[in-house]
């Protein structure tokens, strides 16, 4: 176990190897996704549904969020913890984040490029692309 930690620190490669019994076990998990957040792109599904894991895996690299479960991405609180962190992840967020107003407006009010994942119908709306591009001018081109 700590050598496979230890192993991960120099190469992050080496997880892929690992056991399938350490890519479900929590401890191991919470441990590894705390030196890198991409680590959870190896773990089981039972991990990758785990809020409290998938929040420390978002809190070191908030493009974890791409390996969380599809349940996690549509969890409102997940995915705007991870926006916060870098409004980009919206594209990760499930269908249906995408097309919440309030979630969006939160991405694109710090980085108008985010438009370009939202819904299609909330890139017509014309107070959020403004918004959009009030923090970045280049998002004009994502609005519908």
């Amino acid at each position: 176990r700590r050598a496979i930690l230890n192993a991960m620190e120099r190469e992050e490669d080496a997880f892929r190897f690992s056991d399938s019994a350490l890519r479900d076990d929590d401890d191991f998990m919470r441990q590894a996704v705390s030196k890198s957040g991409w680590f959870l792109k190896y773990a089981s599904d039972r991990i990758r549904d785990n809020p409290i894991i998938v929040n420390a895996a978002i809190s070191n690299d908030a493009k974890s969020l791409k390996y969380a479960s599809s349940g996690l991405r549509d969890n409102y609180s997940m995915v705007a913890n991870a926006i916060d962190l870098l409004p980009g992840v919206l594209q990760y967020a499930s269908a249906r984040l995408r097309d919440n107003r309030s979630l969006v407006l939160k991405a694109v009010s710090v980085d108008g490029n985010a438009l370009r994942f939202a819904s299609h119908e909330l890139r017509k709306d014309r107070s959020l692309v403004w918004n959009a591009v009030s923090s970045c001018r280049e998002a004009i081109q994502y609005a519908d």
